[in-house]
């Protein structure tokens, strides 16, 4: 048996999620859903392609945003933290972690 190329690549994923997440859909489900939404769509998705990245999956409070490597993650972190919009929005919203992971 031959062996079979198999493509492999590099990337670094950014996992983004708001904080009290679960004390926000409590006290007002319908507009923490809407203000989750605006966030990812006028903060995250923004700075994910600033940055050369892309959104893969969202769920529920969170997002996991690939990039090509490290460095492009971290500013994108640093530029969503920084963000104007998120103080006249009210909420918190954490980076949790960022980690450079190996693909397969």
């Amino acid at each position: 048996m031959g062996e079979e190329h198999v493509p492999r690549r590099l990337a670094a994923i950014l996992s983004a999620d708001v904080v009290s997440y679960t004390r926000l859909m409590e006290a007002d489900e319908q507009g923490t859903l809407a203000q989750v939404k605006v966030l990812q769509r006028d903060v995250l998705q923004p700075e994910a392609r600033r940055h050369g990245g892309r959104i893969f999956k969202t769920i529920g409070d969170g997002a996991l945003i690939e990039f090509a490597n490290a460095v492009d993650a971290v500013r994108a972190a640093i530029g969503t933290g920084r963000s104007h919009l998120l103080p006249c929005a009210g909420w918190p919203f954490a980076i949790p972690g960022i980690s450079a992971l190996r693909g397969p």
